[in-house]
């Protein structure tokens, strides 16, 4: 279908949300959101005026003499949107979007505005310093690599640590869906994978209906339900130090696996909640892409985005972020250097000279599937890579 500046176009329904200096387009039918600039709204309600491109091009080169208009190429992008429904009385065709699930309707809303009052969240605030103070008072809390191993036997080690992270995500999930709900939102939990990891991840793509101020509260929700149960196992190791070993002993791991995952939340590198929150406040939504393509003029290996959209302003904000990014890959290396590289080694000096004992032995088996697990990670996370870069590759030959 060819268009011309005489070709007259109609858009699907859309809502439009004031963003700041910017604007947040909603498609309601397929629940996506996109970021637009004055000009671009302009040109939105005029074509939903009937007039034809060359008409609209014509009065937003007046009013945007600064502005490079081109109504065709604009067009171009919104049908590539699926944002266009006709085009000179032809239907563009779109795939219908399956219907969205709205689980967890059934939790009001009530209860999340709750959890989510000023009040609850002075007393998040309050047991995230309070956590961070009894760390400095007693260095002792403070989590140690060999927390991890509560056990004589690994395979009990790993099968605990991968129960109670899973609590502990599952926690850090419902922080997010009640915080969806309490503004009567449907939440939705999906499951993703990073690397060789799966993860759960609360969709809220909602969100973007509320004003920027709004918005944070949920992003931070997880964070929030995670002071809540480190605060508590750290009391528990503080107040109670006669209690039994065993804890003491998963209370100093569930102090473990939440600290790993709020440094990990600073890996900026990654599209955490933080990330997110700072996004928000910025009002750079491409900051991630755009950052990657700063660095990218410094470190060839940095694959980013080439149409990653930057709006006048924002330079200042992406060099900043630019900075976060290299600092968050040095947080990773600290945690492998400080953490991961001690767990593995005392792992592996614990179970792999059991390899050499009777096959009866306990210990034996205990070593077997120690190895087995570590190879099966090892090869995910190569698969994981290998996918990944294939993916790279045919993307870049696409935009080439």
């Amino acid at each position: 279908m060819k268009i011309t500046l005489t070709s007259k176009v109609k858009l699907v329904k859309l809502i439009i949300h004031e963003d700041n200096k910017e604007f947040i387009v909603e498609d309601p039918q397929s629940n996506d959101y996109f970021q637009m600039n004055a000009c671009s709204i302009d040109a939105i309600r005029l074509l939903n005026s009937n007039q034809s491109l060359g008409e609209i091009e014509e009065k937003l080169s007046s009013k945007y003499p600064e502005e490079d208009i081109d109504m065709i190429a604009f067009t171009e992008q919104l049908i590539e949107l699926k944002l266009i429904r006709e085009i000179d009385g032809q239907a563009v065709e779109r795939k219908k979007n399956v219907t969205r699930q709205t689980g967890f309707n059934w939790l009001p809303s009530s209860i999340g505005k709750f959890f989510f009052s000023k009040a609850m969240r002075v007393f998040y605030f309050f047991l995230f310093i309070s956590s961070i103070g009894l760390m400095i008072y007693n260095p002792n809390l403070f989590p140690h690599y060999r927390d991890l191993f509560v056990f004589e036997h690994m395979t009990f080690n790993l099968l605990l640590w991968m129960g109670v992270s899973l609590i502990i995500v599952l926690h850090h999930e419902l922080g997010h869906l009640l915080a969806v709900r309490s503004y009567n939102f449907p939440a939705r939990l999906g499951i993703s994978n990073r690397l060789f990891l799966v993860v759960f991840e609360t969709e809220m793509n909602d969100v973007w209906k509320l004003k920027r101020s709004e918005r944070n509260m949920p992003y931070l929700a997880g964070l929030c339900f995670d002071m809540v149960l480190l605060f508590g196992a750290l009391f528990v190791q503080a107040a109670f130090p006669d209690a039994p070993a065993i804890l003491h002993a998963l209370s100093a791991l569930i102090v473990f696996d939440i600290v790993i995952k709020v440094v990990y939340q600073c890996c900026f590198y990654m599209k955490t909640d933080l990330y997110y929150v700072i996004e928000n406040m910025t009002g750079c939504y491409n900051l991630m892409e755009n950052s990657k393509r700063y660095l990218q003029q410094y470190f060839p290996f940095i694959r980013a985005e080439r149409d990653a959209a930057s709006f006048e302003g924002e330079e200042r904000v992406i060099r900043l972020y630019a900075f976060f990014y290299l600092v968050g890959i040095g947080l990773s290396l600290a945690l492998f250097t400080f953490y991961m590289i001690p767990q593995m080694v005392y792992t592996y000096t614990k179970t792999l000279p059991h390899l050499t004992a009777s096959m009866s032995s306990y210990w034996f088996w205990d070593a077997v599937i120690i190895l087995l697990q570590s190879l099966l990670m090892i090869g995910l996370f190569v698969r994981s890579q290998l996918i990944k870069r294939k993916e790279t590759k045919e993307e870049w030959q696409v935009s080439a």
